[in-house]
């Protein structure tokens, strides 16, 4: 698929409703960022080739605890990955339905929305720490669902806003989380090549090291640059939903207009990202 060309035909797009085009724009771009599912899917694996390191002898010599921390952080990304993976289907449900609203066309959205809940519901027993944001998926799909059978978009925003906040700032988070599992896998990947490259004083063997160590640099540093991004973008949609709601009786007035054309392009740099690789 051309991202590039997606990301364009988004923003170009004209529709029956000019006067919400930039509602329209918003949501529809909205909707790909929180669709965006390799970010998290791959948050277990980040530790992947960490974990082979930590457990070789110069860096168990090194720094011992790294296995047990690595494998800790492993057992807690594979517990989040799952809830999140269904807010970011769930608020990018609910953008795409804002999106056909303010283009003055209704999708139907019940199979996602089912498919949706029966995720949800394999998810088993939900802790403390993903409790809201549980609830707050099962209220925002029904909202959702609502919409598509009608409900005005004024009205909709209103009545969606805080569960949006919560979804929006759970996954923003679940990014934040992402950034350090790959800053602390980077940390262990650094620690193995300087604890390798000592144990050779043949310069053409501590080049190939260093040749090696630049290029695991490199696969975390875009990694890390796609998690900042994703967490920049759902704190963006949180405030810019926040706008929307606040001004839901006059969506097409400058103070919506001004806050999502600042903001798209910022979501738009965020896609450009996650497509790096």
């Amino acid at each position: 698929m051309n991202y590039n060309r997606l990301i364009v035909l988004l923003v170009l797009v004209t529709s029956a409703c000019a006067n919400l085009s930039t509602v329209r724009d918003f949501a529809k771009t909205s909707s790909i960022v929180a669709d965006n599912e390799p970010v998290i899917s791959g948050w277990p694996h980040v530790y992947d080739t960490a974990r082979m390191m930590a457990a070789s002898p110069q860096v168990r010599k090194a720094a011992p605890d790294f296995q047990s921390k690595l494998k800790n952080e492993v057992k807690g990304a594979n517990a989040d990955v799952p809830l999140a993976l269904e807010a970011g289907k769930t608020l990018s449900l609910y953008m795409n339905v804002l999106g056909a609203l303010a283009d003055d066309s209704l999708p139907d959205v019940s199979e996602q929305a089912s498919n949706i809940l029966s995720s949800l519901d394999s998810l088993g027993v939900i802790n403390d720490k993903t409790k809201d944001a549980t609830g707050s998926l099962l209220k925002l799909i029904g909202m959702s669902m609502d919409a598509w059978r009608g409900q005005a978009i004024g009205d909709l925003i209103k009545k969606s806003n805080g569960d949006v906040q919560t979804i929006a700032s759970f996954l923003a988070a679940t990014a934040n989380a992402i950034e350090k599992a790959d800053k602390l896998a980077m940390s262990v990947s650094d620690q193995y090549w300087e604890a390798t490259g000592a144990l050779s004083k043949d310069p053409g063997v501590q080049a190939l090291l260093l040749r090696a160590e630049r290029q695991d640099d490199q696969v975390y540093a875009t990694r890390i640059a796609q998690a900042d991004a994703a967490q920049g973008a759902f704190k963006k949609i949180a405030a810019a939903h926040a706008v929307l709601e606040k001004n839901a009786d006059s969506l097409s007035g400058d103070a919506v207009r001004n806050t999502l054309s600042n903001d798209i392009p910022v979501l738009i740099a965020a896609l450009r990202v996650f497509h790096l690789d």
